[in-house]
């Protein structure tokens, strides 16, 4: 089971224990992101990825995930999901750092993060854009 973390969690590590790389791809206190010019957004809350579910589950849609860097994943996700676990899900592939998940047609972002997928409007075989924020 996949994890997404969240600023909030990696402040509340005790002082002068180990970052975690976890914490780290999530954007927690990293000693070289002070020296970089445009520091990776952390993820806004800790949300469970669920499993990948069989083909043959009941309600699963077949997710495509246009990254930010051009690649193309694919997965499955049971209609009942929500927007925030596949969001949970695309940050992961985009390194941990911040996104947003739009559709492309009719063209919108998936903004309310405790809707299931299929109150949101996303179908078997849709094709999702991941943008950083």
């Amino acid at each position: 089971m996949a994890l997404a973390a969240s600023m909030a969690d990696v402040q509340q590590q005790a002082p002068g224990a180990a970052t975690p790389p976890a914490a780290l791809a999530a954007g927690g206190a990293d000693p070289a992101a002070s020296q970089r010019a445009d520091p990776e957004p952390p993820l806004l809350r800790l949300v469970d990825v669920p499993e990948e579910p069989p083909e043959s589950a009941e309600g699963c849609l077949a997710v495509a995930l246009r990254l930010p860097d051009g690649q193309r994943v694919s997965r499955r996700f049971l209609a009942a999901a929500t927007v925030g676990q596949l969001a949970a899900y695309a940050a992961q592939q985009a390194g941990g750092r911040r996104v947003a998940v739009a559709a492309q047609f009719p063209k919108r972002t998936l903004s309310d993060m405790d809707a299931t997928l299929a109150a949101a409007g996303v179908e078997d075989r849709s094709m999702l854009t991941v943008t950083l924020l």
